[in-house]
């Protein structure tokens, strides 16, 4: 059932967008920790270049029903438009709390679920972040 459509103020969306800006900021830092190349451009939140095969993330900070939609399209249409190969991980980036409907879904398209938790700094990611990158330092 779909409610009305929540209207956002302009401080809202301002607010929403600048916590977007942390949330990618952030992974962007613990991957570049470990020795990652991340990469992001207008469209693309971040692409992470691992030994033998990239993770493109896309970020959200809201978990109503039109991000859901928004994440999966974007995944995989940034994947073709930007040719990334096949084996590149899709990884969908929520606040908490995980969506189990979201989560069977995401993993039928194959497509990652990391949720964090919404601080004030920064935001805490759930252990599957630290899963992705392991998996991407693997051949």
């Amino acid at each position: 059932h779909m409610g009305p459509r929540r209207s956002y103020s302009v401080n809202d969306r301002i607010q929403a967008d600048n916590y977007h800006g942390t949330v990618v900021n952030h992974i962007k830092e613990i991957c570049e920790k470990q020795g990652y190349l991340v990469r992001n451009n207008k469209r693309m939140d971040l692409v992470i270049q691992g030994k033998s095969k990239k993770s493109l993330m896309e970020v959200k900070t809201d978990l109503d029903t039109y991000s859901r939609y928004e994440a999966i399209g974007q995944l995989f249409y940034y994947s073709l438009t930007y040719n990334l190969p096949k084996n590149t991980k899709l990884v969908a980036v929520f606040p908490k709390p995980k969506i189990p409907e979201f989560k069977k879904v995401l993993d039928k398209l194959g497509i990652e679920y990391i949720a964090y938790t919404k601080a004030k700094k920064q935001p805490k990611f759930d252990r599957t972040l630290d899963k992705i990158l392991k998996d991407l330092w693997t051949l």
